[in-house]
């Protein structure tokens, strides 16, 4: 089946480029084509050597339809997650793995994910699923962009994700992050952050978010910054990613989210 679909994308590319190649000669006022008994020849030549040249190249593009990986995540059943590349709605990032199905969160508390790679090694993780957050309300004070929610009395329920973004025309302006640990707070109460951004004089409105994150996502997403920030540096010091995947570097998590915006 891949190699089949792989012979018919050489063909379709080559037609395509042939027509292209001789599309300009074919309109020439000057140019008899029923005089040019040598157009045929001249077509079947030129498709040839182009299906022979895609044929080679295209074999650096087989990742597409050979190497995949299969990734399952469980809970109280297991979702394939199918190859693919898509977005996500008002998100920024591009998805290699995704699934229609979804979880029933209100009956799990965990998820596991299974990998197993072309060359037949396994890569697993697991990861909680935080509780819901929810933002009290929020402010914008000129260009401070101000947020209150309750923090949790459980400590690993207290890492959080704020973003502030100043949208105009659906183009952020300015986007600020902070990411949140409250974990040394050992009971429940109401709590303020705020963020500066910046020339917002041209928004329209200010979009809050709140995401409640698990700590192994918080010590990842902290390790991340500082090692592009080392990155950045004219002397780099090696700093190591706090991901959670055994057999594998990155991180597999969850996080809840709420959001809110103020018209300006």
């Amino acid at each position: 089946m891949k190699v089949r679909l792989r012979r018919i994308i050489i063909i379709l590319i080559s037609i395509l480029f042939t027509i292209c190649f001789f599309v300009g000669r074919v309109f020439d006022r000057n140019y008899h084509l029923m005089r040019d008994h040598w157009f045929i020849p001249k077509v079947l030549l030129v498709f040839v050597i182009t299906c022979m040249i895609f044929a080679v190249f295209y074999k650096g593009f087989d990742i597409y339809f050979s190497k995949e990986m299969k990734v399952t995540i469980h809970a109280d059943k297991a979702i394939s997650l199918i190859h693919t590349l898509y977005t996500l709605p008002g998100s920024e990032f591009i998805y290699n793995y995704g699934s229609p199905e979804k979880f029933e969160v209100r009956y799990i508390d965990s998820l596991f994910l299974d990998i197993t790679t072309i060359d037949n090694k396994s890569i697993t993780a697991s990861t909680s699923i935080p509780p819901a957050v929810s933002i009290y309300n929020c402010q914008v004070a000129g260009n401070e962009a101000i947020i209150r929610f309750y923090i949790s009395e459980k400590a690993d329920e207290n890492y959080y994700i704020y973003t502030a973004e100043a949208v105009h025309a659906d183009s952020i302006l300015n986007k600020e992050v902070c990411y949140l640990d409250y974990s040394e707070f050992q009971q429940e109460g109401l709590t303020e952050k705020s963020v500066i951004l910046p020339d917002i004089g041209q928004a329209e409105e200010i979009i809050f978010t709140l995401k409640r994150i698990t700590k192994a996502n918080y010590d990842y997403q902290v390790s991340l910054n500082a090692a592009n920030t080392a990155n950045q540096s004219s002397i780099t010091t090696p700093v190591p990613l706090k991901g959670n995947l055994q057999g594998a570097l990155g991180i597999f998590t969850c996080y809840t989210e709420d959001k809110q915006t103020v018209p300006l």
